[in-house]
């Protein structure tokens, strides 16, 4: 099965993807850290916070110090407004910590849907949340589903059966190709919680080798006490990436 369809979820997810990396190649351009923009933008605030799922027709985007004032038009015709800082935005960081919930709140009858087949038969399936506001909805098979490569995939979900809310090693990998791609998040979700990895920011050589060595220890067995033990030490050492479990 294949399915290819747009969502208040896929859309708002594309809208604040190319907000996101807009940001990030304009600060790498003119050498400013990212986390000195503020986005003002009401309506995808509110859509972030399940209120709403009006789409905005046009964000302001303040940094401080900023050569001048222009106007870009992105995905779905959102017009972007960079100017010199003033008054108050959500910021930079607190904006790439909120994008991840949009899935979950607004396509999360699809998902669980997905996640309960695959409990009662073992098939997974992915969920590949497009740069163009496309969700491609792909079946996979028992207990396994491939995962193409999409460069312009912004965020990437497959399902687990009950109780199998952690990542494999196959799922770590996966996930760090995404995100050194300029993806939001990748993971896994059963009908009840998700586990995902989530960039906070720019994804950095440190947490990527970190990452890289969580998946070769999720390659051997271990008890759940050492298992628990080294997310634990994972988690204070990423500072751009967020390795998160929690119910939806």
């Amino acid at each position: 099965m294949q399915e290819i369809k747009t969502t208040t979820g896929s859309v708002l997810l594309a809208i604040a993807w190319s907000i996101i990396d807009y940001i990030e190649r304009d600060a790498l351009e003119n050498d400013v850290d990212p986390r000195g923009y503020l986005i003002r933008a009401p309506e995808l605030e509110r859509a972030l916070e399940g209120f709403s799922s009006r789409l905005p027709r046009k964000v302001r985007v303040g940094v401080s110090p900023y050569p001048g004032d222009y106007s870009v038009e992105l995905y779905n015709g959102v017009i972007v407004v960079f100017e010199e800082l003033d008054g108050d935005g959500l910021g930079y960081e607190a904006f790439v910590n909120s994008v991840y919930r949009l899935p979950f709140i607004y396509d999360k009858g699809v998902i669980r849907g997905s996640a309960l087949i695959t409990s009662s038969t073992g098939t997974e399936y992915m969920f590949l949340y497009l740069s163009d506001g496309r969700l491609v909805h792909l079946e996979g098979a028992r207990y396994k589903v491939s995962i193409p490569f999409l460069k312009n995939t912004v965020s990437s979900l497959h399902t687990h059966p009950e109780g199998s809310c952690m990542l494999s090693y196959a799922d770590v990998d996966s996930a760090l190709d995404s995100l050194v791609n300029g993806s939001i998040l990748s993971g896994a979700a059963t009908s009840r919680c998700a586990v995902i990895l989530r960039r906070k920011g720019i994804l950095t050589e440190d947490d990527y080798v970190e990452l890289k060595r969580f998946s070769n220890f999720l390659r051997k067995k271990s008890d759940r006490r050492t298992l628990e033990t080294r997310i634990y030490e994972l988690k204070r050492k990423l500072s751009s990436v967020v390795l998160e479990a929690f119910n939806y």
